[in-house]
Formats: C-alpha cells, sequence, structure tokens
C-alpha cells in the first residue's frame, strides 16, 4: 500500500471575492526546497473543473495582486516571488519571469537582499 503525499499551505492570495490561490509545499520538504505547487479554486467554476494547480521549481516566498501600467493599466494578476528573487508575473497576455539582482540567499549573485512583494493598485 503507497502512503499519501502530505501536504503543508504555506501562502495563499484572494484574486477575487470567487477565486482563491493557496501555495504548497510537501510536509516533508526543507525550507527554501524550490519544489511548490500553486492551487486555484474557482467558486463558480464546473463540479469537477474548480481546482486548477500549476508547479513551480522554486521556494515560494509571497504571492500578490499586481497592476503594472507599463503593461496593462486596467487589469491585475497575479505575481509570485521565490525567496531567491525570481518573479513570475501571471499576466493573462503571456507569462513572464524576471530575477531581482543581488536578492537571495543561495544564487551565485546573492547579496543577501530580502524582498517580498506589495499590492500595487
Amino acid at each position: 500500500m503507497s502512503e499519501k503525499l502530505k501536504i503543508e499551505f504555506t501562502r495563499a492570495c484572494a484574486r477575487s471575492e470567487n477565486i482563491v490561490i493557496v501555495n504548497a509545499v510537501q510536509e516533508i520538504s526543507d525550507t527554501y526546497d524550490p519544489d511548490c505547487r500553486i492551487y486555484r479554486f474557482e467558486h463558480d467554476g464546473k463540479v469537477g473543473e474548480q481546482w486548477y494547480y500549476d508547479s513551480f521549481n522554486f521556494h515560494m516566498q509571497d504571492i500578490t495582486l499586481f497592476r503594472n501600467p507599463d503593461i496593462d493599466d486596467a487589469t491585475d494578476y497575479l505575481t509570485y516571488m521565490s525567496s531567491e528573487g525570481d518573479v513570475y508575473h501571471a499576466w493573462w497576455k503571456g507569462n513572464f519571469r524576471e530575477k531581482i539582482k543581488g536578492a537571495g540567499t543561495w544564487v551565485d549573485d546573492a547579496k543577501g537582499y530580502v524582498a517580498c512583494l506589495l499590492s500595487h493598485r
């Protein structure tokens, strides 16, 4: 008999009154293990189509809604940041990633900067 995988929820963000985003890691993961899964629950979705997930190869530091007037001045979108300064923009017209130079602990260019995302509306 196989043992069930146990997960731990570490971060969450309400996308709207009907959508919530929850980050999870395996319960046995080491701190800052670069492996997470982001679950999305859509309350108004059809039964069996309410839960979605994406796996990422980084440690999730923060989740927030972000509005960048240089990209789209009318719509905010989810943004995820790793503990190593990787920022993943989940923009509906096309996802993209960027790196905060010097942020992180373990990456080659790390200067020990700690960063967090602030909701920007």
